[in-house]
């Protein structure tokens, strides 16, 4: 059985005003957050490193991940380009054997967008030079996301923190089929992340850890994705808002403490490993 360790979803940052406005409001988000910070935890936790994905709607962002990507502890970069840009096939180019995929946020994009020739021209050229893509969206965008994929049924897509749905019983209503929906297509993946962040819990306490609020939620996913298709994503430093990196590891644990070795091995490393094409892991 492999082995892989693997955070699927982790973010790092040298903070200043201008390049992360939207981290103005948070003093525990405004400072550096960069893979040495990170990396003690990882160990301790027995990763083998993580997947540094983009903040920043930028290629200097992308740059300046590639340029982390050098730190041990980063084994794979989810860059930003414009899927919508005349010289995509050129800047795809120049990434190519440097990324192991893209996220372009479509969350708050309007319905027309995602439906739009633009966006489906440039995710079929992503196809074709073999790079992943990560699905950021909300519920209300779930069902155009299935219609999406419908057209590119060989792009590896992964949604990022369970479509961010509200973690509630109505919450639960509004999600839960359109999540099941979207997993019936074999090449969409999704990460079990942003838990402890969107999960209405105030600060998690380490010696009561109550997942009774994700659990409705995770229980879906295991059933509709399946461990083969479940990755575990931190979302730090995000979730440092309400937890530990080591508290984030054990409700992660918790909520899949029912499935078997090989199931939990899956959503802890080797589906990341398979679907970022992650390689040479001892």
């Amino acid at each position: 059985m492999s082995k892989a360790r693997i955070d699927a979803h982790q973010n790092f940052w040298a903070f200043n005003e201008a390049d992360y406005p939207g981290l103005q409001d948070n003093n525990i988000l405004q400072q550096d957050y960069l893979p040495a910070y990170i990396e003690p935890a990882l160990i301790e936790n027995g990763f083998h490193g993580s997947i540094a994905v983009q903040c920043r709607d930028s290629l200097d962002e992308t740059e300046f991940l590639i340029s982390l990507s050098e730190e041990k502890s980063i084994i794979g970069v989810v860059g930003w380009v414009d899927l919508t840009a005349g010289n995509l096939l050129a800047t795809l180019s120049r990434y190519q054997g440097k990324v192991n995929g893209f996220r372009y946020p479509l969350i708050g994009q309007p319905e027309a967008f995602l439906k739009s020739e633009a966006l489906n021209r440039g995710l079929r050229l992503l196809q074709d030079f073999g790079f992943t893509f990560d699905l950021l969206v909300s519920p209300d965008q779930l069902t155009d996301c299935a219609a999406l994929v419908d057209e590119l049924p060989d792009q590896p897509f992964v949604l990022n923190h369970l479509g961010c749905p509200e973690y509630s019983e109505a919450g639960f209503n509004t999600w839960a089929e359109p999540i099941k929906v979207l997993a019936e297509r074999p090449n969409v993946y999704c990460k079990l992340s942003s838990l402890v962040v969107e999960g209405g819990h105030g600060e998690w306490d380490e010696d009561v850890l109550d997942i009774d609020p994700l659990l409705p939620f995770v229980e879906v996913a295991i059933e509709s994705f399946t461990p083969e298709r479940l990755m575990f994503a931190s979302d730090w430093p995000y979730c440092t808002l309400k937890a530990t990196y080591d508290e984030v590891c054990d409700i992660t644990a918790t909520c899949i403490d029912n499935l078997s070795i090989s199931e939990q091995a899956a959503i802890m490393g080797n589906t990341a490993a398979r679907f970022y094409n992650i390689t040479g892991l001892s």
